[in-house]
Protein backbone atom coordinates (compact mmCIF):
# COMPACT_ATOMS: atom_id res chain seq x y z
CA UNK A 1 0.00 0.00 0.00
CA UNK A 2 2.79 2.42 0.88
CA UNK A 3 4.30 2.00 -2.59
CA UNK A 4 1.12 3.10 -4.32
CA UNK A 5 0.36 6.52 -5.67
CA UNK A 6 -1.72 8.52 -3.16
CA UNK A 7 -2.14 5.52 -0.81
CA UNK A 8 -5.25 5.67 1.34
CA UNK A 9 -7.33 3.23 3.33
CA UNK A 10 -10.75 3.59 4.84
CA UNK A 11 -12.63 1.94 7.68
CA UNK A 12 -16.40 1.92 7.76
CA UNK A 13 -17.37 2.73 11.31
CA UNK A 14 -20.79 3.72 12.57
CA UNK A 15 -22.51 6.51 14.40
CA UNK A 16 -23.35 3.70 16.87
CA UNK A 17 -19.79 4.06 18.18
CA UNK A 18 -20.90 7.28 19.85
CA UNK A 19 -23.43 5.50 22.06
CA UNK A 20 -22.95 6.82 25.60
CA UNK A 21 -20.83 4.45 27.65
CA UNK A 22 -19.35 2.56 24.69
CA UNK A 23 -15.90 3.69 25.78
CA UNK A 24 -16.47 2.20 29.25
CA UNK A 25 -17.42 -1.30 28.10
CA UNK A 26 -14.94 -3.99 29.19
CA UNK A 27 -15.52 -5.54 25.78
CA UNK A 28 -13.78 -2.54 24.18
CA UNK A 29 -10.64 -3.13 26.25
CA UNK A 30 -10.65 -6.80 25.24
CA UNK A 31 -11.04 -5.92 21.56
CA UNK A 32 -8.26 -3.33 21.67
CA UNK A 33 -6.02 -5.90 23.38
CA UNK A 34 -6.84 -8.35 20.54
CA UNK A 35 -8.31 -10.78 23.07
CA UNK A 36 -11.01 -12.25 20.86
CA UNK A 37 -12.06 -14.96 23.32
CA UNK A 38 -12.58 -12.44 26.13
CA UNK A 39 -14.40 -10.03 23.81
CA UNK A 40 -16.80 -12.77 22.68
CA UNK A 41 -17.42 -13.86 26.25
CA UNK A 42 -18.16 -10.28 27.31
CA UNK A 43 -20.41 -9.71 24.29
CA UNK A 44 -22.41 -12.83 25.15
CA UNK A 45 -22.66 -11.74 28.78
CA UNK A 46 -24.06 -8.36 27.76
CA UNK A 47 -27.16 -9.96 26.31
CA UNK A 48 -27.78 -6.74 24.40
CA UNK A 49 -26.68 -6.98 20.76
CA UNK A 50 -26.91 -3.22 20.21
CA UNK A 51 -24.43 -2.56 23.04
CA UNK A 52 -22.03 -5.18 21.67
CA UNK A 53 -22.37 -3.65 18.18
CA UNK A 54 -21.72 -0.11 19.44
CA UNK A 55 -18.77 -1.28 21.53
CA UNK A 56 -17.22 -3.13 18.61
CA UNK A 57 -17.62 -0.10 16.33
CA UNK A 58 -16.05 2.09 19.02
CA UNK A 59 -13.07 -0.28 19.28
CA UNK A 60 -12.67 -0.41 15.49
CA UNK A 61 -12.71 3.39 15.33
CA UNK A 62 -10.12 3.70 18.12
CA UNK A 63 -7.83 1.18 16.45
CA UNK A 64 -8.13 2.92 13.09
CA UNK A 65 -7.16 6.25 14.64
CA UNK A 66 -4.17 4.62 16.36
CA UNK A 67 -3.06 2.97 13.13
CA UNK A 68 -3.50 6.22 11.21
CA UNK A 69 -0.56 7.72 13.12
CA UNK A 70 1.68 4.76 12.30
CA UNK A 71 0.57 4.56 8.68
CA UNK A 72 0.93 8.31 8.12
CA UNK A 73 4.68 7.95 8.64
CA UNK A 74 4.65 5.64 5.62
CA UNK A 75 2.59 8.09 3.59
CA UNK A 76 -0.68 6.18 3.94
CA UNK A 77 -3.82 8.02 4.93
CA UNK A 78 -6.38 6.17 7.07
CA UNK A 79 -9.78 7.57 7.95
CA UNK A 80 -13.09 6.33 9.29
CA UNK A 81 -16.50 7.01 7.78
CA UNK A 82 -19.28 6.72 10.36
CA UNK A 83 -22.67 6.52 8.67
CA UNK A 84 -25.92 6.89 10.50
CA UNK A 85 -29.13 5.27 9.30
CA UNK A 86 -28.93 4.56 5.57
CA UNK A 87 -31.80 3.36 3.37
CA UNK A 88 -30.65 -0.21 2.79
CA UNK A 89 -32.41 -3.58 3.06
CA UNK A 90 -30.87 -3.98 6.53
CA UNK A 91 -32.31 -0.65 7.69
CA UNK A 92 -35.70 -1.55 6.24
CA UNK A 93 -35.62 -4.90 8.04
CA UNK A 94 -34.89 -3.08 11.31
CA UNK A 95 -37.86 -0.76 10.72
CA UNK A 96 -40.08 -3.77 9.95
CA UNK A 97 -39.01 -5.71 13.06
CA UNK A 98 -41.93 -5.85 15.52
CA UNK A 99 -39.56 -5.72 18.51
CA UNK A 100 -37.86 -2.42 17.79
CA UNK A 101 -39.12 -1.15 14.43
CA UNK A 102 -41.04 1.74 15.95
CA UNK A 103 -37.97 2.95 17.84
CA UNK A 104 -35.87 2.78 14.66
CA UNK A 105 -38.52 4.69 12.71
CA UNK A 106 -38.97 7.31 15.45
CA UNK A 107 -35.23 8.00 15.95
CA UNK A 108 -34.73 10.31 12.99
CA UNK A 109 -31.67 12.43 12.23
CA UNK A 110 -32.05 16.22 12.42
CA UNK A 111 -32.18 16.35 8.62
CA UNK A 112 -35.43 14.41 8.93
CA UNK A 113 -34.55 11.30 6.96
CA UNK A 114 -32.18 8.40 6.57
CA UNK A 115 -29.26 8.74 4.20
CA UNK A 116 -28.87 7.09 0.82
CA UNK A 117 -25.97 4.79 -0.11
CA UNK A 118 -24.73 7.19 -2.77
CA UNK A 119 -24.38 9.95 -0.15
CA UNK A 120 -22.01 7.75 1.83
CA UNK A 121 -20.21 6.72 -1.36
CA UNK A 122 -19.48 10.36 -2.28
CA UNK A 123 -17.74 10.94 1.06
CA UNK A 124 -15.77 7.70 0.65
CA UNK A 125 -14.72 8.76 -2.86
CA UNK A 126 -13.56 12.15 -1.57
CA UNK A 127 -11.51 10.59 1.25
CA UNK A 128 -9.83 8.23 -1.19
CA UNK A 129 -9.03 11.05 -3.62
CA UNK A 130 -6.03 13.37 -3.87
CA UNK A 131 -8.33 16.20 -2.77
CA UNK A 132 -8.16 14.70 0.74
CA UNK A 133 -4.36 14.43 0.72
CA UNK A 134 -4.01 16.09 4.15
CA UNK A 135 -6.86 14.22 5.85
CA UNK A 136 -5.86 11.30 8.05
CA UNK A 137 -6.94 9.94 11.40
CA UNK A 138 -10.34 11.56 11.04
CA UNK A 139 -13.77 10.19 11.78
CA UNK A 140 -16.24 11.65 9.30
CA UNK A 141 -19.87 11.37 10.40
CA UNK A 142 -22.29 11.05 7.49
CA UNK A 143 -25.38 10.79 9.64
CA UNK A 144 -27.75 13.65 8.92
CA UNK A 145 -26.66 15.42 12.10
CA UNK A 146 -27.23 12.52 14.51
CA UNK A 147 -23.79 12.80 16.12
CA UNK A 148 -24.24 16.54 16.63
CA UNK A 149 -27.65 15.93 18.18
CA UNK A 150 -26.47 13.20 20.56
CA UNK A 151 -23.00 14.58 21.41
CA UNK A 152 -23.18 18.32 20.77
CA UNK A 153 -20.29 19.10 23.12
CA UNK A 154 -18.00 16.23 22.11
CA UNK A 155 -16.08 16.40 18.87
Amino acid sequence: LAKGENPAALVIGSVAATQPGADQQPMVAALLAADEAQALQLADALGQPHVAYASSKYAVTCEARRKSVQWARQGIRLNVVAPGAVETPLHQAAKDDPRFGKAVSDFVAPLGRAGHPEEIARVVAFLQSQQASFVTGSVIFVDGGMDAMVRAQRF
